[in-house]
């Protein structure tokens, strides 16, 4: 898939993707995933793929699927993986503002940054009487209309895939490049990711996602700091 699924108002199905690049894979028959001690408990696959049009894999299925397909052949380059996530207790997480007190705020001390060196929930007017509110700005200086921040991070409970994260970039840009931002950075259950300014511009592509695991210490949380902060080169 090359981009976002859409809807087509000419189209019987409600929605449509484009595909392109394909890679050749070796087969994988139903009978093989039937039999399958991991694929073989999905209760799609119980019910002999009936319904099961539309509906996603989990991470784990997918990556046994392409297990499976590496004892068959050797497979190509560019086969996609997920990132490897850290086991967030979501038992302690109920939502939205959870997130922001357990996992982004202890994030950012970690990096250097004090309360003082934030603001959440800024006033920002983008349009005729619109006002959003950024869930924490870092490097406020100035006042409307010219006020700027050094960093933006926009918070969200869960990330179901990449439509949520790139629904999430979108939104933390157009806030990011209204106030002159140089970092934004998306945050979720499932981890961060990081998009510095080039070009003038913010680039989804170019997000550099991490797992909370890798952001407890060491060189990725001093990088990180030092990109909130300011004193990134």
């Amino acid at each position: 898939m090359v981009e976002d699924a859409y809807v087509d108002p000419f189209f019987h199905y409600k929605q449509s993707v484009q595909i392109g690049t394909p890679l050749r894979l070796p087969s994988l028959t139903f009978g093989e995933i039937a039999a399958d001690a991991y694929l073989g408990g999905n209760k799609y696959v119980r019910a002999n793929l009936q319904g099961a049009s539309g509906k996603a894999l989990s991470h784990g299925e997918y990556e046994r699927v392409l297990q499976m397909l590496s004892v068959k052949a050797d497979l190509p380059e560019g086969i996609p993986h997920f990132m490897p996530q850290e086991a967030v207790d979501l038992s302690a997480l109920g939502n939205e503002r959870d997130v922001e007190l357990q996992l982004v705020e202890p994030l950012l001390r970690r990096a250097g940054l004090e309360s003082g060196d934030w603001v959440r929930q800024l006033s920002v007017r983008m349009g005729r009487g619109e006002r959003v509110y950024p869930d924490y700005a870092i490097g406020v200086s100035g006042t409307a209309p010219e006020q700027r921040v050094h960093a933006l991070v926009e918070v969200k409970y869960r990330m179901a895939g990449e439509r949520d994260w790139r629904e999430a970039f979108w939104q933390a840009k157009s806030y990011g490049l209204r106030l002159g931002a140089q970092v934004i950075v998306t945050a979720a259950a499932e981890g961060v990711r990081i998009y510095r300014r080039s070009q003038d511009d913010f680039d989804f592509s170019q997000g550099d996602h991490q797992p909370w695991s890798a952001l407890g210490e060491g060189e990725m949380l001093r990088q990180l700091g030092r990109l909130l902060s300011g004193r990134a080169g």
